[in-house]
């Protein structure tokens, strides 16, 4: 992933995952998955998009147990990765970065084990922006997670 940062002349995209920095360090068959914190800020970097997925499987800090089950716990997730990208790399974008390099990929096509304990399906969204928001995520951010930070991204790189 770093190489294809590295030489790519377009923006980036890692979709449908998460920070291996929330599974604690633990090795599963989910850990995988997951991508590094330098991986994440060579992405933004590029000018590109983080995709978060929201299964709990992948937030989970110990094999076998669900802390990440809650979608609290995916917008505390989705702040944190706005926030790395902010503090690494606000010299090169500008203090704001992290806002435009999340675009959500919630894996919710049923490949994904489970789901957040709120959600019973896709018309639970609202609640996620109401714990994005409790989170100390902006309305901007949220609207540019929801389309507008991928569709950027996508005709940058067309």
């Amino acid at each position: 992933m770093l190489d294809a940062c590295r030489l790519s002349k377009t923006p980036v995209i890692a979709s449908h995952t998460a920070l291996r920095t929330a599974r604690g360090g633990t090795d599963d068959k989910f850990a995988p998955r997951g991508i590094t914190e330098e991986c994440a800020v060579a992405v933004a970097a590029t000018g590109g998009v983080l995709g978060p997925v929201l299964c709990p499987e992948f937030l989970s800090t110990k094999p076998g147990q669900m802390p990440g089950a809650s979608l609290a716990a995916g917008a505390r997730h989705i702040a944190a990765w706005i926030a790395l990208v902010n503090r690494e790399c606000s010299a090169k974008l500008g203090p704001n970065c992290g806002e435009g390099a999340i675009a959500l990929g919630t894996d919710f096509d049923g490949w994904i084990p489970s789901i957040p304990q709120e959600m019973e399906d896709i018309s639970y969204m609202p609640l996620l922006t109401y714990f994005l928001l409790e989170a100390g995520v902006s309305e901007e951010a949220v609207k540019g997670m929801y389309g507008e930070n991928f569709l950027r991204v996508w005709s940058q790189a067309a």
